[in-house]
């Protein structure tokens, strides 16, 4: 009997440490579930906009997850951002994350569109016939006049 009534202790503790385990793990699940569905979506959107393929797709997806998990916006924007400012100013690697985490601040600075920003600013660019390692000044200058 003492056996059975520690057996049965036991059981219960371990129930209990089961719960105190199971529901933590769940929302972990379910939030892994829901930052991997995120991600996906700004990999995708990187693959629309680019249309790039193969080895050249999984440089364009790294450079992605490198800007994606250093600034805070959702995946979806990033991957616009990225794909536009590789497609326009045919930026890769370090030089395309760069610009475009440049972009992704400029658009919070102003309160703009990032895609929208990076369209309108390199269009402009271009009219004026200002090379796209200038980007950063262009980006500076526009930010300093949208605060004035």
């Amino acid at each position: 009997p003492k056996l059975t009534k520690m057996g049965d202790g036991l059981k219960s503790i371990g129930k209990g440490m089961m719960i105190g385990v199971t529901a933590p793990v769940l929302g972990i699940a379910a939030a892994s579930g829901k930052a991997f569905a995120e991600v996906d979506k700004g990999l995708d959107t990187v693959t629309q906009a680019t249309g790039a393929t193969g080895s050249e797709l999984k440089k364009l997806q790294n450079s992605f997850k490198d800007v994606y998990g250093n600034f805070p916006a959702d995946a979806e924007t990033v991957g616009g951002v990225l794909g536009e400012v590789n497609t326009r100013l045919g930026f890769t690697g370090k030089e395309l994350e760069n610009a475009t985490e440049s972009f992704l601040k400029f658009s919070h600075i102003t309160g703009s569109d990032g895609v929208q920003a990076v369209q309108l600013i390199t269009r402009a660019m271009g009219d004026a016939g200002i090379e796209a390692s200038e980007y950063q000044s262009v980006l500076d200058m526009v930010a300093k006049a949208a605060q004035a």
